[in-house]
């Protein structure tokens, strides 16, 4: 093959940089949450909102966006030295503002959880509720 033919790969953005290097925290059917450490300790963390144009028009994008990076700012994700990328998918428009914040405040307890975890022990501990077990 000539030098011209060769497909040439134009290096990642930061924000790439950090979506590739995240890890699943949340699933939900329409709402997806990745988190990813930052890599160098005088880096800012990250919110970024990925609404495509499935979800709605322009008005139920911005307005998604809006209440996510204000949960962010209210459960102070910033202060977690953790870049945050919120997926959003078709019907993430019908989630309320109380809806995304529990499952926002859910995913912080979640990797501060597993960041524990697997400073102490060296592996992740599932453990089931205490209202879930059955007493036989």
């Amino acid at each position: 093959m000539s030098q011209s033919t060769k497909k040439r790969q134009r290096p990642l953005t930061k924000t790439a940089a950090i979506i590739r290097s995240s890890r699943h925290i949340i699933r939900r059917p329409f709402f997806e949450i990745k988190s990813a450490p930052i890599a160098c300790k005088h880096a800012d963390a990250r919110c970024i909102v990925v609404t495509p144009k499935a979800v709605g028009n322009a008005v139920q994008r911005n307005k998604i966006k809006r209440r996510i990076r204000f949960a962010y700012r209210t459960l102070n994700l910033n202060e977690t030295q953790r870049h945050w990328i919120f997926f959003c998918k078709k019907g993430c428009a019908d989630y309320s503002y109380q809806e995304l914040y529990q499952i926002i405040a859910e995913a912080k307890t979640h990797a501060q959880n597993s960041q524990s975890n697997s400073r102490s022990h060296g592996a992740k501990i599932h453990t089931e509720p205490e209202s879930s077990k059955q007493d036989t």
